[in-house]
């Protein structure tokens, strides 16, 4: 899909890790505790892959997209 970045998440060592799977300037990788932090880190991994500072999360409206919930849009 134009416009998201599509994650590939698993689980392992009890820790939840996400790797980007058609960013195209290389890979965008972050892990969490939990789903909820997973969300969170992967968020502000995608600001940082744009050098946008993470204090503008909420500005950057980033959001889940897809049935599977596994792609992320800036809005």
């Amino acid at each position: 899909k134009r416009g998201f970045i599509n994650f590939e998440e698993k689980k392992e060592d009890g820790l939840f890790i996400a790797v980007s799977t058609n960013f195209q300037y290389g890979s965008i990788i972050a892990h969490g505790k939990n789903q909820e932090e997973l969300d969170k880190n992967i968020k502000d991994a995608i600001l940082t892959s744009f050098e946008i500072p993470s204090s503008y999360v909420k500005e950057a409206n980033i959001t889940k997209k897809g049935t599977m919930q596994n792609a992320y849009a800036l809005a």
